[in-house]
C-alpha cells in the first residue's frame, strides 16, 4: 500500500520510505509526499501547478501585468478620427519551476 506520492516525480511511495526509488528525491520524515499523483506537497508553500516539462510542482511568483500595444482609432475633437497607439494591460499569474528553471504564464481563471 502506498503511503503517498513523490512530490518530485509523482510515483507512489511505500510506507516508511525516506527516498523515492524512481527519481532518488528524499522524502522528509512525516510528510513531504502528496496525496495523489501530481498533487502539491502537503506543506503548502504556494505550489499549485505542475511543470509540463519535468512534472515538478511549480511555485506561484504572483501576478505580472503585460502590456499589449496596438493601433486603434481615437476620436479627437480637433483632428477628428486618428490612428494612435493604444495600450492595454493584462494580468497574468507567473509560475516558476525550481527543478528546470521554466517560467509559465497563466491567464486568470485558467
Amino acid at each position: 500500500m502506498a503511503a503517498g506520492f513523490c512530490s518530485h516525480c509523482g510515483k507512489p511511495l511505500p510506507s516508511g520510505a525516506t527516498a523515492c526509488a524512481a527519481c532518488g528525491a528524499t522524502v522528509a520524515p512525516g510528510g513531504g509526499a502528496g496525496t495523489s499523483p501530481g498533487s502539491p506537497p502537503l506543506a503548502a508553500g504556494g505550489w499549485v501547478r505542475n511543470c509540463v516539462q519535468c512534472r515538478v510542482p511549480m511555485r506561484s511568483m504572483g501576478t505580472v501585468n503585460l502590456r499589449s500595444t496596438f493601433w486603434g482609432t481615437v476620436s479627437d475633437p480637433i483632428l477628428g478620427s486618428t490612428q494612435q497607439p493604444v495600450d492595454r494591460f493584462h494580468p497574468f499569474s507567473l509560475y516558476y519551476c525550481g527543478a528546470c528553471g521554466r517560467f509559465d504564464l497563466f491567464y486568470p481563471g485558467t
